[in-house]
């Protein structure tokens, strides 16, 4: 009895601990924690980390359709674009590089014909300004602007979700405008990531439960016994999410990986438990997991015994890639 207690509290511990560690989770990949120290990357994020803290992604408002830039409704349709983007709090409002905001001051905003706008700004700005050539992208018969860009800053954040608030808040402000135009950004695919993984890891952790709850039926086809596998697994991934906080872990493709191998180890030894205390015979229920763990009970610590092993030989990865490195530069 008193043994059962004590189960009982532990577990009680580390639900409540599972639980408010899942609630403050995080999500994102820092490139750094991922790379060997070793590394000339890890240089690189060191010192942009301890230098160049307020210098967030260069975002690029692209108009990517042909358009009359020398109408002022389509120059104030893009000013304003680039101005709700700046208010957003999301952006660096000191830094815009336009080739637009340039050249209007280059012509002292007077209102310019199409075929002007185009001429002048061809044989004369870009050769006072050749910063902005990559910017602007003429027809096959140069008379007409195909494409341009301008550039914005972001802010630096230390908080992935705030970098996904960013990207989407950025789209929709291009989405809206009423000249097509896109934003991109290098760092967007990292973004992406930030936005899509905790719906992404939930579905993928959702299927592989489902699906182990149909394999763990086949063989152990009782509803008492199936309802215990449910919540062993659902506590057993809960306290995953959990302690992934503690650890300083964030939701990430790589840790995602490790969640959805916890839903197989967890059915594993759950169904072996379940279906050796169904199959125990004994008097009473006291009797009978005394049994099932006689049956199973050394096979299953074996087992996990054996995936720590095989796991803690990823401690000596970075001693291996540095010894790896070494060499191959030796052999260059």
């Amino acid at each position: 009895m008193p043994s059962k207690i004590i189960i009982v509290i532990l577990f009680i511990v580390y639900f409540g601990l599972s639980v408010w560690g899942a609630s403050h989770l995080k999500t994102g990949l820092k490139l750094e924690s991922v790379i060997p120290e070793s590394s000339f990357v890890s240089d690189y994020y060191q010192v942009k980390n301890l230098y160049f803290t307020n210098q967030g992604a260069y975002i690029m408002f692209v108009i990517k359709q042909k358009v009359d830039y020398s109408e002022p409704a389509v120059q104030k349709e893009i000013h304003k674009a680039i101005l709700k983007a700046k208010k957003t709090g999301y952006v660096n409002e000191k830094f815009e590089k336009s080739w637009l905001k340039e050249y209007l001051r280059y012509v002292r905003n007077k209102n310019i014909s199409g075929p002007k706008f185009v001429e002048i700004l061809k044989s004369r700005f870009l050769k006072v300004y050749p910063e902005f050539k990559n910017d602007i992208v003429f027809t096959s018969d140069e008379k007409h602007i195909r494409a341009s860009r301008i550039y914005l800053e972001s802010k630096r954040f230390d908080d992935s979700t705030h970098e996904g608030n960013m990207m989407t808040r950025m789209r929709q402000i291009a989405g809206n405008s009423s000249v097509p135009m896109l934003t991109y950004s290098p760092d967007f695919i990292y973004y992406e990531h930030y936005v899509s993984i905790m719906k992404n890891t939930l579905l993928a952790v959702g299927v592989a439960a489902i699906g182990m709850l149909f394999v763990a039926l086949v063989f152990i086809p009782h509803p008492i016994a199936i309802t215990c596998v449910t919540i062993t697994m659902g506590t057993i991934v809960l306290g995953m999410f959990g302690l992934m906080n503690f650890w300083d872990l964030a939701l990430s493709a790589i840790t995602t990986v490790q969640i959805i191998l916890s839903v197989g180890f967890c059915v594993d030894f759950t169904v072996h438990i379940s279906h050796a205390f169904m199959t125990a015979t004994g008097k009473n229920r006291n009797e009978r997991v005394q049994a099932a763990l006689e049956k199973v009970g050394v096979p299953i610590i074996n087992g996990a015994i054996s995936s720590i092993l095989g796991i803690l030989m990823l401690a000596f990865a970075v001693l291996i890639f540095t010894s790896l490195s070494s060499k191959q530069c030796f052999w260059l």
